[in-house]
């Protein structure tokens, strides 16, 4: 006669070999178990490097991503577009002028942050250093284009001016929105 294991006995050892199993895929995988099981149970320093880890992991994928798949999809659209004369790219059959009109660059989301404050005092100094500049720190901190982010602000600091309820700070921006439309942002 087969013998039924009782479910409703509780197995002391599954979290150990849990955690086991899963530091095994995370290894495999090249990403911390803490970032497997989101659950960070040890130092600022540690979660950070656990979080820089696995974004190293993300961002190794997302380059194959962009590379072998959302780059060429797109120079194929474009390329069947031109084709049927859906749109008209002047010196497309140029190889140098195809590439310039293909060039795209493809901003994915955001790295997190354990300490926002600290990420940007550091992207502030490397920006005053010149190992990094205001578009590579706007796009990595919010995944968002510099110029968009700057158009926005422009508009909603100009508006604050308007009603009287806020004061730029000196040296942050120019006094005018040129070329920016308060509806398309807003």
């Amino acid at each position: 006669k087969a013998n039924v294991a009782n479910p409703a006995r509780a197995n002391s050892q599954f979290d150990p070999y849990f955690t086991a199993f899963v530091t095994q895929i995370g290894a495999a995988l090249e990403i911390p178990k803490e970032e497997l099981m989101l659950h960070y149970d040890s130092s600022y320093s540690a979660a950070r490097a656990a979080m820089l880890q696995a974004w190293r992991f993300y961002s190794q994928r997302r380059w194959w991503l962009v590379s072998d798949f959302c780059q060429p999809t797109r120079a194929l659209v474009i390329d069947e577009a031109v084709a049927r004369g859906m749109i008209s790219l002047p010196g497309y059959n140029d190889p140098a002028k195809r590439r310039a009109y293909l060039n795209a660059l493809w901003i994915g989301p955001a790295r997190g942050a354990i300490d926002e404050l600290k990420e940007a005092n550091a992207a502030g100094k490397r920006i005053d250093i010149g190992v990094s500049n205001e578009s590579m720190e706007a796009a990595a901190m919010s995944g968002e284009p510099w110029s968009d982010i700057y158009a926005q602000r422009l508009i909603e600091i100009n508006r604050r001016k308007a009603d009287g309820i806020y004061t730029v700070p000196k040296n942050q921006v120019p006094e005018t929105t040129a070329g920016v439309d308060d509806d398309e942002r807003l």
